[in-house]
């Protein structure tokens, strides 16, 4: 820094050029006189007047580099504060660095001013040669500075700085800024995400935010692999639609949204795909979504295929409807940053002029949008479902035969009908495994229906307060309005709206061992929902009553009130065979929205060995990290226990998700003796199995026959313990 650090330090910017005008003379214009222009821009501006910087002037040159770069690096982060259509307020702190930029102009534009004259430098809009030579100098500077992610100085803040169109506020003071939940998101993961711009026909948004999803072809893979999740994706329609029998529409932004799931699909969505032959199978979800337009205002429940030009122009007219134009938003970012957004590709990522990720220019697109943006649903709840569901689903699994491959069939064909599913067998069997992955592969493999899934477990004091709702104690109890208590959802209505956003949502929810649950205490008003009715809770939420209802019913846009039940929302069920008292306590309607789907146990009575081994083959193949070493002789003497357990008692079995666990504990167990290991594994996982059975004696003298490899005494001493059983004395 030198002498140029000391005169800034002592605040004699008068001597600026004194410190370096040591070789004073007529310099040479290598442009020749030029007459003045206006610039179009600061990009265009700033590339002129450094082109026309010869390397032989010298004083340009030394202007440059004693201009510290820790100087103007200094002024870059005030400069943030110098906004554009808004009041500036910056701290005292800032200020004395705000100052430093217009006292280093003022005290030596007379040289600016004749250097700019030479140079044949034009004005840029507001900025007069000299002024633009000083900001092109900056920039300059600026461009050079590794930890500048993006050039800040314009004609615009040096404008308003020149003007002192600011004021200095106090510690804890600012100004309002736009809020809009994107801008928080985009603030709070600078540096973690990339933002990007998505161009495309309006008729092609129509079915993007039907499915909402973006789509690529197989050219643009690379791009689609390039955008990760958690990305900010903005929405820009072109004028001209894919379909040349369509009227052109306004262009611009209509929409925003945070990037989710990437997946494929192998149907035809797009109108370009059905009748121009192209095909787009990578696909981008949303985790939220924002629109210009009311999306309510247009019908989700069909497709393109649907519909007649003459209602896709309608719904393309409804949809930019509100839309925020390319040159307002160009304008204001050329303004506010010196750089506009340029011509629009279908795919562009905002990086700086250095390379690096922009973030100043989306975030002004955002402020721009900010007022105009409503958020929709993450997923369309109109949609049926219609699944294939992946035989995957029983990876670790084992079935004898295709017993399996018919189970993940009939549930299928259940949801495809619009059917609800409980699954019912013997304990063991897999049926919670099933539902879990059904409920799983629902939504990974459906992101513009399902926003994910979840498992929860009834109990017996299950009430409609657990599934459907009540009052609860309000987190901000203000006592003078009395309202110290409000609506809280239950388990079910939790899966169809979102806790936090307040929009539709779907999440498949499977509820493991039904049977526990006392139904018409746990599901009352769901009788009707799940009928078909809609039905009114007896709460408010926000003065209005509580209703849940199916989507077809809905509206418009749903209130805070409502919940919508979409086409594809399913419950999945598992109870076991034993309880069927709870099964038959089911109202008929009730049990009419549900597929009953049963899940048995395997023929015990063929070669059991084989059958053994091949359970063992397929625990392995679903756990990598799984090793069973049992002996032949062994294996065999778990496999005679599950066949007495199971032929003991007419009606009355356990599965292998049962025998897994006998496996695992004779496996695992330190005593080197088979008897006192099997023993041991009956008491602890075949017993529990056997509360309230009412033959569970005849099951326990049934397995304790097995003497060669269990101890018999041992075995109905536990049994009396915990089953309350006498057994007579031999």
């Amino acid at each position: 820094m030198g002498e140029f650090q000391r005169i800034i330090d002592d605040g004699h910017y008068e001597n600026l050029l004194d410190a370096f005008d040591e070789d004073s003379g007529e310099q040479t214009d290598p442009f020749g006189p030029i007459q003045s222009g206006e610039y179009e821009g600061v990009e265009e501006a700033t590339a002129d007047v450094l082109d026309r910087i010869s390397d032989s002037d010298e004083d340009i040159q030394k202007f440059h580099s004693e201009l510290s770069k820790a100087i103007v690096s200094d002024w870059t982060e005030p400069l943030k504060n110098i906004a554009v259509q808004t009041a500036s307020e910056i701290s005292k702190e800032e200020q004395v660095l705000i100052e430093q930029i217009q006292r280093v102009y003022d005290e030596n534009e007379e040289w600016l001013s004749d250097r700019a004259e030479d140079l044949g430098v034009g004005s840029l809009f507001a900025l007069d040669p000299s002024q633009v030579l000083y900001m092109a100098l900056l920039r300059d500077i600026q461009s050079e500075i590794p930890e500048i992610s993006r050039l800040n100085i314009n004609h615009v803040k040096l404008k308003t700085i020149f003007n002192e169109e600011y004021s200095v506020v106090s510690e804890g003071q600012g100004a309002d800024e736009v809020q809009h939940p994107l801008i928080d998101y985009l603030n709070a993961n600078t540096d973690e995400i990339s933002v990007h711009t998505f161009t495309a026909p309006p008729d092609y948004w129509l079915t993007s935010f039907r499915r909402r999803a973006i789509s690529f072809g197989e050219e643009h893979r690379n791009r689609w692999n390039k955008v990760s999740e958690g990305d900010l994706a903005l929405f820009h329609s072109r004028a001209e639609p894919g379909n040349p029998a369509l009227e052109s529409q306004p262009a611009g932004f209509i929409g925003a949204g945070i990037v989710g799931q990437s997946y494929t699909v192998e149907d035809d969505w797009w109108w370009d795909e059905i009748y121009e032959g192209k095909s787009f199978p990578y696909i981008l979800s949303f985790d939220r979504l924002f629109l210009t337009s009311d999306i309510t205002s247009i019908d989700q429940s069909i497709t393109i295929l649907e519909e007649s030009d003459e209602e896709i122009e309608d719904q393309i007219e409804t949809l930019t409807e509100g839309l925020l134009t390319f040159s307002r938003v160009n304008d204001r970012c050329e303004e506010e940053v010196g750089k506009g957004i340029g011509a629009q590709g279908s795919f562009q990522t905002f990086r700086s002029e250095n390379g690096k990720l922009d973030y100043e220019r989306p975030r002004i697109i955002l402020q721009e949008l900010a007022q105009s943006l409503s958020e929709s649903s993450p997923v369309n709840i109109h949609y049926s479902a219609n699944p294939n569901l992946s035989t995957e689903i029983l990876d670790g699994l084992y079935f004898p035969g295709n017993q399996g491959e018919e189970i993940i069939n009939e549930i299928e064909a259940a949801i495809r009908s619009g059917k609800h599913v409980i699954l019912t067998g013997p304990p063991g069997t897999g049926k919670t495994e099933i539902a879990e992955r059904v409920a799983q592969d629902l939504a990974e493999s459906h992101p513009h229906l399902y926003t994910g899934s979840q498992v929860t477990t009834a109990t017996a004091d299950w009430s409609t307060f657990d599934t459907v709702g009540g009052y609860m104690p309000s987190e901000s109890q203000d006592t003078n309005s009395g309202e110290s208590l409000s609506f809280t959802p239950g388990t079910v209505l939790n899966r169809l709206r979102h806790t936090h956003h307040d929009v539709p949502i779907n999440e498949p929810l499977v509820i493991d061992e039904l049977n526990r649950a006392d139904i018409d205490k746990a599901f009352g008003q769901l009788f009707t929902v799940l009928s078909g009715q809609p039905v009114t809770l007896p709460y408010t939420r926000n003065g209005d009553e509580v209703e849940i209802l199916p989507v077809n019913d809905l509206e418009g846009s749903p209130r805070q009130n409502q919940y919508p039940i979409p086409n594809s929302w399913r419950l999945l069920a598992t109870m076991n065979t034993y309880d069927k008292t709870s099964l038959y306590e089911m109202s008929y309607a009730f049990m009419r929205r549900f597929a009953f789907i049963r899940v048995g146990v395997p023929d015990l009575d063929g070669n059991l060995d084989t059958l053994m081994e091949e359970y063992i083959s397929a625990w392995e193949d679903g756990d990598e990290a799984l090793e069973i070493n049992l002996s032949d002789r062994e294996l065999r003497a778990v496999g005679q226990v599950w066949q007495r357990t199971n032929s003991a008692v007419e009606g009355r079995s356990i599965g292998p998700a049962i025998v897994r666990d006998l496996v695992l504990f004779v496996e695992n167990h330190d005593d080197r003796k088979l008897k006192p290991r099997l023993t041991r594994a009956v008491i602890a996982y075949v017993f529990p199995q056997l509360e309230g059975v009412p033959k569970r004696q005849e099951i326990v003298e049934s397995i304790a026959k097995l003497q060669d490899v269990v101890d018999s005494e041992t075995l109905k001493d536990a049994a009396s313990e915990m089953l309350q059983i006498t057994f007579e004395e031999d």
